[in-house]
């Protein structure tokens, strides 16, 4: 199984520091970091980040710039099993409603495209 990870920064990226709270880069690595310690994890895997800025910071042109990344890396030549979007929660809704609607990931990416079948079918 191979996964694509995709860090936005957000909430789940970032820091306390003082009476603030700011984006950390390597933050994300902790995650998969910690989630390898506790359950292991068998799996390859390729991180993207198309941006690092917290959620309420997200604009339509971030949210473009994360649906473009997402359909350049499931569109390449590695094909992947799931794909896990690391996102802030003030925006949320909007890029998962945008991410919803791009049937061109789905349709052209012969990779993405048997996934989708399989939970669709799964979950139908």
């Amino acid at each position: 199984m191979k996964l694509l990870f995709v860090f936005t920064g957000g909430t789940i990226g970032s820091v306390v520091s003082g009476d603030y709270i700011s984006t950390d880069e390597n933050i994300p690595y902790e995650l998969i970091k910690t989630y390898k310690n506790r359950y292991g994890l068998e799996h390859s895997y390729d991180v993207i980040k198309p941006y690092t800025e917290l959620s309420e910071q997200n604009t339509g042109e971030t949210i473009s710039k994360l649906i473009k990344s997402i359909y350049d890396a499931a569109c390449g030549k590695d094909t992947y099993d799931g794909i896990i979007v690391t996102h802030g929660t003030d925006t949320l809704p909007y890029s998962a409603a945008a991410l919803l609607g791009v049937d061109t990931i789905v349709d052209n990416c012969p990779g993405v495209k048997a996934t989708y079948k399989k939970l669709k079918k799964k979950f139908k």
